[in-house]
């Protein structure tokens, strides 16, 4: 989140060790005894870090009063009563501060009206400089905002983003960041636009793709020599369906009832999860006590083993048909729509919803970022998005199918050999370990799994997210894609040509006396129509994306090195927390810095709970070091005894 910035206290000065004090030892160490707590700088501190659970619920009841039961109709009569209203049951709250700020008012208004209009971008007014009229424009601008983020929080990022006036108003008033929020949440669940729009349009697309896809199944049936691949897209149902029940049986909490189990898993027989999920999230639905996931999360897994296990496979066999069998029906071509579609537009998303996450911004911020704050070129972005997968995906599978059809089996030993060459240059780099904990079999397991199917979504989709270090890396991945891209489908067809085309006839024979489904010249021709048109949405992509995070695009990090930059370049706790999170041996490299740090904090952080310092997160502290901390928080506690019994 969007963080406080005052200035930074330079009084402070470090203690000087005492012989007679427990601590004394900590000390020389580099470890304070209580951590002295300088004021912290904006990428320091949380705005919402003084806001208690009490005034969190006031203020969430404060939203809901400036809302009310139904979507406001502005207009002056509507707007001067809820404002008053609000003000004088919310006097310490909001009446104080609107009284205070004259272009509070207005801006509350529009930004509660809500409406989509073309207004500035930006706001370079200071605090003290901003009248009644900007405070219009900048309730105005709010809805843009929103209609491309997926949380409250992000649009209300985006916007402090866009108006710095708002970060100097929301440091002096922070319950304010909070209370709009939670407007914000409401919102989303209130317009019919927005996150709404895209949960609803993912679901039909999703929809759709499975029904063309079980049309086509049909078809493949009761069409003479196409039984194979109506067998073969049987099995990719079959698996997209089991691994949909697996990940919706795991992600129910022990009490679940048989009753809502089966709700569950009906859903996903009769093919209808994509629709469930989206009415969850769009109707604002929070996460049940004891599941392992969110509704959104959940729907986003659920979409994720739908791109790996039927979009795109279904995606190869379908264009194989088209191209290779005279199955090139209106409905195949459908179909085929349909699969591109859905894994764009699943790819888009899961790369627009992590670089737009505030906290990861955060975390990461020379990795996430590169989506702009502005509403108009976010849009922009991940259609560019959504077209830049699915043509890909097009592009990667005619190659592919050109290959099949010239040799299947040595097709399968390519894709193996290309898996295993990725493999060992992660065994090489010393990054092969996934950054998820685990131990013995269950970390070979997950981390084997987890790199192949990262690689093989990687090369058909070029799903920009899957750069991350703890991922593919982005030198491999821009290596990777412009190969597929450009080499691999003029090699395919090269290929076909010496085997199965012109080129394969001897040199005795006659030419004319053998029919080809296509020419190589044709080949070539429609595989640089594709290249050019991918190229040119690449082109547009990162003309539109920020030019400062280009260079995330050529970084050499592994996960571990990654994680030190991290760890090393911030004196923020919250983002060093992160750290904990991986494997033990991810951070081996600097393990001294990393206990250091955690025995400096750790009787502060128990005086004073911060919001990222949960059970879990003490938990993820190595066994060690999680004893010598404890260990100082008990003198700690016996100095304090000692001195109040003195």
């Amino acid at each position: 989140m969007v963080q406080i910035s005052p200035a930074p206290n330079t009084d402070a000065k470090t203690p000087k060790s005492n012989p007679k004090d427990p601590h004394a030892g900590d000390l020389e160490k580099g470890l304070k005894k209580p951590k002295i707590i300088p004021q912290p700088s904006r990428s320091e501190r949380s705005y919402r870090d003084d806001i208690s659970s009490r005034d969190d619920a006031e203020l969430q009841t404060l939203a809901r009063d400036l809302l009310g039961k139904e979507p406001g109709q502005v207009s002056d009569n509507w707007a001067k009563v809820r404002m008053k209203t609000c003000a004088q049951t919310h006097d310490k709250t909001l009446g104080r501060i609107l009284k205070e700020y004259e272009w509070l008012g207005p801006m509350i208004d529009h930004l509660l009206y809500n409406k989509l209009r073309v207004v500035q971008s930006t706001c370079e007014k200071s605090l003290a400089e901003l009248t009644v009229e900007d405070g219009v424009i900048l309730g105005r601008m709010f809805a843009g905002h929103l209609s491309t983020s997926v949380m409250g929080e992000y649009a209300i990022d985006a916007w402090i983003c866009a108006c710095p006036c708002l970060d100097e108003f929301f440091a002096k008033e922070p319950s304010m960041l909070v209370m709009f929020e939670k407007v914000a949440d409401l919102l989303l669940e209130r317009v019919s636009w927005g996150l709404k729009l895209r949960c609803f349009t993912g679901a039909i697309l999703s929809t759709a793709d499975i029904s063309t896809d079980i049309f086509m199944l049909a078809t493949y049936f009761y069409t003479d020599g196409q039984a194979k691949f109506a067998y073969a897209t049987l099995a990719m149902l079959s698996v997209s369906i089991f691994f949909q029940l697996c990940a919706v049986v795991l992600i129910q909490p022990k009490t679940t009832k048989l009753k809502d189990y089966m709700v569950e898993i009906s859903s996903v027989m009769f093919f209808v999860k994509p629709a469930v999920d989206a009415y969850r999230v769009a109707s604002g639905n929070k996460t049940k006590e004891g599941v392992m996931a969110s509704p959104f999360l959940e729907m986003t897994l659920i979409k994720i083993i739908e791109l790996f296990s039927e979009c795109i496979p279904a995606s190869i066999v379908q264009i194989y048909v088209v191209f290779f069998n005279e199955g090139g029906s209106i409905a195949a071509y459908t179909s085929i729509f349909a699969s591109l579609m859905t894994s764009g537009f699943i790819c888009a998303t899961i790369s627009y919803d992590f670089d737009t996450s505030p906290t990861r911004r955060k975390q990461v911020a020379d990795f996430y970022g590169i989506i702009p704050d502005h509403p108009i070129r976010r849009a922009l972005c991940f259609i560019l998005l959504i077209a830049l997968s699915a043509s890909f995906l097009l592009l990667k599978g005619v190659g592919l199918t050109i290959c099949i059809d010239a040799a299947d089996s040595h097709t399968v030993l390519y894709l193996f050999a290309e898996l295993a060459v990725y493999l060992i240059y992660k065994v090489a780099r010393n990054d092969y370990w996934y950054w998820t904990p685990g131990k013995g079999f269950t970390r070979f397991y997950i981390s084997t799994c987890f790199r192949v199917f990262i690689k093989l979504v990687t090369d058909f989709t070029c799903i920009i997210q899957f750069r991350h270090p703890n991922e593919v890396g982005s030198v491999y991945f821009c290596l990777s894609t412009l190969y597929n891209a450009i080499v691999f489908p003029i090699l395919a067809v090269y290929y076909w040509d010496k085997t199965k085309g012109p080129s394969s006839i001897p040199a005795h024979e006659n030419i004319e006396d053998y029919t080809f489904a296509y020419q190589p010249s044709s080949m070539y021709s429609n595989i640089l129509i594709l290249q050019v048109f991918w190229f040119s949405l690449a082109i547009g992509f990162f003309m539109t994306i920020r030019r400062s995070h280009i260079q995330s695009f050529c970084r050499d990090n592994t996960t571990s090195s990654n994680l030190k930059k991290q760890f090393s370049r911030t004196n923020e706790d919250f983002i060093k927390s992160n750290v904990l999170t991986y494997h033990q041996d991810f951070h081996k490299g600097f393990v001294d810095e990393v206990e250091a740090w955690v025995l400096e904090g750790w009787v502060e952080w128990h005086e004073h709970k911060p919001k990222w310092f949960t059970k879990a997160m003490k938990k993820a502290v190595p066994k060690g070091m999680r004893e010598k901390a404890d260990k100082l928080l008990m003198d700690r506690k016996d100095e304090l005894d000692k001195t109040e019994y003195a």
